[in-house]
């Protein structure tokens, strides 16, 4: 089993660049509509990735959702 995820990037700025409708790159590419929605958002990221580091893992830089405590009483001491 690898310990880290396999080089992406080139497959993720390929499914950015398609010109197929959001289904059938998403069916070409084996991944869900909502993966080729954002690798069309992140595709200038992506086009600069697989330039500069083909063998890296690409992850986007944008912050995620803010995370909330479900039970702020226990965090305070």
């Amino acid at each position: 089993m690898p310990r880290r995820p396999k080089n992406k990037n080139k497959e993720k700025h390929k499914g950015a660049i398609s010109e197929f409708s959001t289904v059938k790159a998403a069916a070409l590419f084996n991944v869900t509509r909502a993966t080729i929605y954002r690798w069309r958002k992140d595709k200038e990221k992506l086009k600069e990735a697989t330039k500069e580091a083909p063998n890296k893992y690409f992850a986007p830089s944008e912050p995620t959702k803010p995370q909330y405590t479900l039970y702020p009483e226990l965090e305070t001491r």
